[in-house]
C-alpha cells in the first residue's frame, strides 16, 4: 500500500512559519531515478522539465530536491542537464504571504495559485516518474 510520502503529489504544509503550499516528487524509489534520468537524457522531456522549472523559479517559487553530489553512474559530467540529472526528488514549493492568512484572508485561494503554478511539474513528473508502484505503465 502507497502512503501520501511515496507519491507525487500536491500538499500544504502547516508549520510556526506559516503554511506553504508544495507540488512534486517527494520521495523517490530506485526505478522512479530511472524513469526520470531516462527522460531528462532524452532532448524532448529534458529540455521541458527544465523550461517547466525556469518558469517556476521566475514566478517566485522554490524548486526543491535531493540532489546527489557527484555525477550519476553512466553520465558525462558535460551533459547539458547534468544538473537536472543530479535529482533524486524534484518539488516546487511557495509560501502563503503573511498577509493572506489573517481571518477572513484569501489562504486557500493563494495556495489553488500555487498549486496551479506547479501543475504543469506535477504532470511532467506524473507522466515521466510515474508512482513507486512496480507495476507502473510509462
Amino acid at each position: 500500500m502507497l502512503s501520501v510520502a511515496d507519491t507525487i503529489v500536491y500538499r500544504v504544509v502547516l508549520s510556526l512559519e506559516g503554511v506553504r503550499a508544495e507540488g512534486g516528487w517527494m520521495r523517490s524509489s530506485p526505478e522512479q531515478v530511472r524513469r526520470y534520468r531516462q527522460a531528462i537524457a532524452a532532448d524532448g522531456p529534458g529540455e521541458d522539465l527544465a523550461t517547466v522549472l525556469d518558469d517556476l523559479r521566475r514566478s517566485g517559487h522554490e524548486v526543491t530536491s535531493k540532489v546527489l553530489r557527484g555525477c550519476p553512474r553512466g553520465w558525462r559530467a558535460d551533459h547539458p542537464r547534468i544538473g537536472l540529472a543530479r535529482h533524486t526528488t524534484l518539488a516546487a514549493a511557495r509560501n502563503v504571504p503573511a498577509d493572506q492568512l489573517e481571518p477572513g484572508s484569501t489562504c486557500s485561494a493563494a495556495v489553488a495559485t500555487a498549486w496551479r503554478a506547479m501543475r504543469p511539474l506535477v504532470e511532467w513528473l506524473r507522466d515521466n516518474v510515474g508512482c513507486r508502484e512496480q507495476h507502473w505503465r510509462g
